[in-house]
């Protein structure tokens, strides 16, 4: 009976392992999923500026006002955005490293 004592409890820390490595693996996919959407967003902000500034130059405009209201708030909010961007990158290097830890173990 030892024996499939034995057996029993290493399938059972086996199982806990899968479980553990499905969920870092969804965590990080949700991050990536994350990441992507808000490089989508980042885009299309960097498109609006593109779109007043060219409206501005077809305007005749010669130059363009970095401190105006609008343009600052829409670089803001890109600076804001990558700086998520970098924290979901470093929770993603943080998933990776612990389950490295973790699961390099025996069983």
């Amino acid at each position: 009976m030892g024996l499939l004592n034995e057996a029993g409890s290493a399938f059972l820390k086996f199982s806990e392992r899968v479980v553990e490595r499905t969920e870092d693996y969804t965590k990080i996919a949700r991050l990536f999923l994350e990441i992507r959407r808000l490089e989508d967003e980042s885009s299309g902000i960097e498109r609006e500026i593109g779109r007043t500034a060219l409206s501005k130059k077809e305007g005749g405009a010669t130059s363009m006002d970095l401190a105006d209201g609008a343009f600052t708030v829409q670089a803001d909010r890109i600076m804001d955005i990558k700086a998520k961007i970098a924290r979901k990158r470093e929770e993603i290097d943080s998933l990776r490293f612990a389950r490295r830890g973790n699961y390099n173990d025996e069983i």
